[in-house]
């Protein structure tokens, strides 16, 4: 299965904490998931085209959560990830290795909620 990056990112991964809306790309990291019925899933992760809860997610929804279902995306803080997941410069050198294109994404008010 390929993500299909033709679209662009629209976030870069220092914009932590902020609500962006879901284009269908994003780093293989740690997301809060706001759907398009207004539900907030802390913690989730991505697998493919859709998410995962990770083991310290709060969110009571079983099972997968499908990209279609997913209006904006917040990475979450360092502070509340999972203690194995990379935080800091690690976690952004990381990101940014994975998508170089994000390198050159700039904050867009219009993405943000």
């Amino acid at each position: 299965m390929t993500l299909d990056y033709s679209a662009g990112i629209n976030h870069h991964p220092s914009q932590v904490g902020i609500w962006i809306k879901y284009n269908g790309i994003r780093f293989s990291d740690v997301y809060n998931l706001k759907l398009h019925d207004g539900t907030v899933l802390e913690k989730m992760y991505p697998h493919g085209y859709s998410w995962i809860r990770e083991p310290n997610s709060n969110t009571n929804r079983e099972g997968e959560v499908m990209d279609s279902e997913v209006s904006e995306i917040m990475l979450v803080p360092d502070e509340e990830l999972w203690s194995p997941r990379p935080k800091g410069e690690l976690r952004l050198r990381r990101n940014l290795s994975h998508i170089p294109e994000a390198n050159h994404v700039h904050y867009n008010p219009q993405n943000k909620e």
